[in-house]
This record gives C-alpha cells, structure tokens and sequence, in this order.
C-alpha cells in the first residue's frame, strides 16, 4: 500500500515478449493515427476488455445487448489472449455484469482462467446489486481498491474510479449518496444518474500519482470506465476538474482509456489519446483488443467490433478546434 493509503502494484514480467507483426493496417485516417504499424518489441502488451456487462435477462425492446450471450465472448477472448502467449496483462474497463449480484458467480469463474492478471476497475452497473452489498463490489472483482496503480516497463497505469461521486455505488440516503446528489444539484451542466465522478480526495490522490510518475519518468495510461474526452452524454460528473489536472499533465499522459459508450469512440487533445473501447455485450460479434505500448506509439490490434489503430505521439487534435471566427454552414 502506498503513502496515500491506496494499493501499488508493481508486475514482474515472466514471459519473453514477442516481436509484433509489422503492417498491421489502421482503419483510421485520422491525424494522430499512423497507417502501418512498426517493427520492434513493445514495452508492454495489454488485452483489454470492457462492458461484458453479463445477467441472465433478456434483451430489452429496441436495445442490441445480448446479455446471456456475454460469458461465451468473455472466454473466448481471455482464451485468445493466454493462446498469444505475450500478454503482459489483461485489464476489463468496467460493467463486469448488468446486475444482480449472482451474475458475478458467472463471470468471476472465467475471469479466474486468464494466464496472467487481470486487473478491473469498476463500472456503474457493477453496483446494481442490493445495498447491502455495494461495499463488497471490488473485492468481487479482485480489486486491491477501488483505485489504484500499477508500474510496468516505464509506464504507469492510473486505474481510476469514476463511481467516487455517484447515485449508485452507495446506499440510497448515505452520507456518500447525499454528497452526490448535493454535487448533482449544483451542477451547471445535466448530469445523468448513470454517470459519476472521481469527486476531491481522488484527485488529490490522481495529482499525486502523476507527479510520482514524473518524478520516476514514466509514461502514464488513465484507465476509467468513464470517457472525459470528447464531451458527451457518457463523461464524467467532475470532467472539467478532472480536464485541467490532465491537461496540465499532457506531456506524461499518453492516453486515456475508457469503456461505458459500447460503441466506442476517439479523441486527441493536449497530446493525449483518448480512446474508448467498443463493448462486448452488444451485438453477436465479440469486441477486445491487443494493446502494444512502445515509446513512439500505440498499436491497437481489435477483434471483432473493435477497431485497428496505430496512435503516435505526440498526439494531434482531433476533431480540429473550429477557428474562432469560422461559421457553421447554414
């Protein structure tokens, strides 16, 4: 445990990485994405998941989740990672499942058969359980807190949780709820109740951490289940506080990751990547990827309805800021 009273994990590497193919073609023609990837060996490989969101219920009417359909996709995809052979970790983005606290004795059984770790943070829909036992939801996803940090090869990866400040992951009426509604209504921005926010002492707690970073000339990946960039209905409560702390960071801060809109979606601001992974639950096409750190670049290899990208750094703006006197076409 940290000075900070929150755990750092630090991962000793016990397989010789493979060298990644070169020519894996990006889908995307977008600044900040190169067209081929490299050669050489990466820092560090990740699979990562997100929203296997499972529960033994139907499809609800206009919806394409196919909730009964996760646990197949998620051991599909654990099974293609331990067949790499050169996964340093996996990490899932957060909605382990859609609710009920017996669907966690579906999905922690297959989460258990990866061949390496697998670390989570947590999402909205993880805390759709009784009450009383909310407290209990990161150590049913093997979670050493409900944030934390692991080192890896130069990097840094900040795993964040977005449920601090939030309606849901506390009891209705608690000290913790009230707080939350209390932010909820001074808000000047709509907040929606499926939404939460980092709230103060974990942003004291994320400045610190990149600091360390710094100081150790690290690299740093923020992993939320949360999206803060770009601006929509999925962000964070707090991401304008939480912006300006990454923003004064940009030149440590490699990317953002982040799961909770399953259809995905990317950004560029400050330097940073800000990439949210599509989810596993929706659709009968499974959705991960192979995630290659090297110094100059990310290479995401994407199955099923994820995407192929090679994202370099510095990153470039993107959407483009409009200019300031440009005009909206009637």
């Amino acid at each position: 445990m940290n000075g900070s009273g929150r755990w750092h994990i630090s991962l000793n590497r016990s397989r010789f990485l493979k060298v990644i193919s070169a020519g894996i073609a990006s889908t995307s023609i977008l600044r900040g994405h190169g067209d081929t990837a490299g050669t050489g060996k990466p820092d560090v490989v990740v699979g990562v998941l997100t929203d296997c969101q499972y529960a033994d219920i139907d499809t609800p009417p206009k919806s394409k989740r196919l909730y009964r359909q996760s646990p197949a996709k998620l051991k599909a995809a654990i099974e293609h990672f331990n067949a790499m052979g050169d996964i340093d970790f996996m990490m899932h983005l957060g909605d382990a499942v859609d609710c009920k606290e017996q669907s966690y004795n579906v999905v922690t059984p297959l989460f258990a058969t990866a061949a390496c770790p697998i670390h989570h943070v947590a999402g909205n829909h993880d805390f759709d359980i009784a009450d009383t036992l909310k407290s209990r939801v990161h150590s049913l996803l093997g979670m050493p807190a409900p944030y934390y940090s692991i080192e890896r090869n130069k990097w840094r990866f900040v795993m964040l949780d977005g449920n601090e400040l939030s309606l849901f992951a506390f009891p209705k009426n608690s000290p913790r709820w009230q707080e939350a509604q209390e932010f909820r209504s001074a808000s000047a921005r709509k907040l929606a109740d499926y939404n939460g926010g980092l709230g103060g002492t974990q942003r004291a707690w994320l400045v610190k951490e990149l600091a360390a970073a710094r100081a150790a000339c690290q690299r740093v990946i923020l992993c939320c289940h949360y999206p803060l960039f770009p601006t929509d209905g999925h962000v964070l409560w707090d991401a304008e506080a939480v912006t300006e702390i990454v923003r004064q960071n940009g030149d440590i801060i490699a990317a953002w990751w982040n799961g909770h809109n399953h259809d995905g979606n990317y950004a560029a601001r400050h330097g940073i990547h800000f990439l949210n992974y599509r989810g596993m639950v929706d659709t009968p096409k499974n959705s991960y990827a192979r995630v290659a750190l090297y110094q100059d670049r990310i290479e995401v290899t994407g199955y099923g309805r994820e995407t192929h990208r090679v994202l370099r750094f510095p990153a470039q703006d993107f959407p483009r800021p409009k200019p300031a006197h440009s005009k909206s076409p009637a």
